[in-house]
């Protein structure tokens, strides 16, 4: 199962963890409250917010494209345009960034993720992602984590992951006839 990677909502998620830690966070946090917020959509709704492929890593569970976009130095993208390279480890907002593209139930989500994990140390945050049923230790790898495992392991119906499976299939077809 493969969802649609969406740089808009990954900078938008970002942009609302950022803002809600003050301006300021550490990248390795950031990434693990998006890749949390994503598990939390994709059980709970069906979909992931941002569509990001999901790695198990030597620090624990990552939105594979959306640590790319952290770590790219790439000028023009819709992320670099509203987040700043990361000075040591810590990213910060250039400019606002609108929730425009990110519906009601996905706030709601990142609004619970903030609530439980915001304060988290990327520390916490990597030993908790560490412990999710889906994790597989990577070693020094990485390794590719799909969906229909996180869901499984979530105790989502087989029926109900046939269907997210169907409608993802959908979303991938349709964004290649669009492109």
């Amino acid at each position: 199962m493969q969802f649609s990677y969406d740089s808009i909502k990954a900078t938008q998620t970002a942009a609302y963890f950022i803002q809600a830690g003050g301006g300021v966070k550490n990248y390795t946090a950031l990434v693990k409250l998006i890749y949390l917020a994503d598990r939390e959509a994709l059980v709970s709704h069906g979909s992931p917010i941002t569509g990001a492929a999901a790695f198990a890593m030597p620090n624990g569970m990552v939105p594979s494209e959306v640590l790319d976009e952290v770590k790219s130095a790439k000028e023009g993208t819709y992320w670099r345009d509203h987040i700043a390279y990361p000075s040591g480890y810590d990213v910060q907002l250039t400019s606002p960034v609108p929730p425009a593209m990110l519906s009601d139930e996905e706030t709601n989500v990142l609004s619970s993720i903030q609530s439980k994990f915001g304060s988290w140390t990327f520390n916490q945050l990597i030993e908790y992602t560490h412990k999710l049923p889906e994790y597989q230790d990577p070693g020094t790898s990485s390794i590719r984590i799909d969906p229909e495992l996180i869901l499984r392991k979530a105790g989502v119906k087989e029926e109900h992951i046939r269907e997210i499976g169907a409608q993802a299939e959908m979303q991938m077809f349709h964004k290649t006839i669009s492109e």
